[in-house]
């Protein structure tokens, strides 16, 4: 599985649109993780970019609803309110299954 992680300044991006870049790593194999600079920051090209990436998974801090839906739409689980700042981090975490985050996952329902 491939995640994407919105970054702004080498940090989590305090909100999805607001990234200049994605960390998109596999979740699954020891590959490194790359930046990949998005082609817009509009909620519709951003879920056909991230999905045309093969991104399967999302981690955002905060995200709009009409992103939210762009993802959904496009079949990218999303996984909000997620606590740290650090992209390198928060993937390793996700790995491990210790990810924090403050939401409900109910979203994707």
């Amino acid at each position: 599985m491939t995640l994407a992680i919105p970054v702004l300044h080498a940090e989590l991006a305090p909100r999805f649109r607001d990234a200049d870049r994605f960390l998109v790593a596999s979740a699954e194999d020891g590959a490194p993780p790359r930046l990949e600079t998005p082609p817009s920051r509009e909620g519709r090209t951003l879920a056909r970019w991230l999905a045309g990436l093969g991104v399967r998974t999302v981690l955002a801090r905060e995200i709009d609803i009409d992103s939210l839906e762009a993802l959904r739409a496009s079949g990218l689980f999303i996984i909000p309110s997620v606590e740290g700042d650090d992209p390198a981090a928060l993937h390793s975490a996700f790995r491990a299954g210790t990810l924090r985050c403050a939401a409900d996952l109910a979203l994707n329902d």
